[in-house]
């Protein structure tokens, strides 16, 4: 790999910070269970890219959209469990998640 495409790692998370605040404002619009859907697929297409190719623009774009995808699937739990699941059940529930 080229050292310019490391030393652009700064840049990368910085547009992938960008794209995850996006999708985490727009989640009311697509609703949790849409973007929950999508996320792993997009995620392991665009890994595969990631480790198949030499083409750095491919690289750059394929790093970005695996780390926001997996950024956001992080995230994204603890705004659905407080949206959607009781209080007297949450901890439990994201517990066993989490664990799972």
């Amino acid at each position: 790999m080229a050292p310019h495409l490391i030393s652009g790692l700064n840049i990368f998370n910085a547009a992938t910070a960008i794209l995850m605040s996006l999708m985490i404002a727009t989640v009311h619009k697509y609703g949790y269970r849409n973007i929950l859907l999508v996320l792993p697929p997009l995620t392991a297409v665009f890994m595969v890219l990631t480790t198949l190719t030499t083409n750095q623009p491919i690289i750059m774009i394929s790093f970005v959209v695996s780390s926001s995808a997996i950024g956001v699937h992080d995230l994204m739990y603890p705004l659905m469990w407080t949206s959607y699941v009781p209080s007297k059940i949450r901890t439990k529930m994201f517990t066993v998640v989490m664990v799972g």
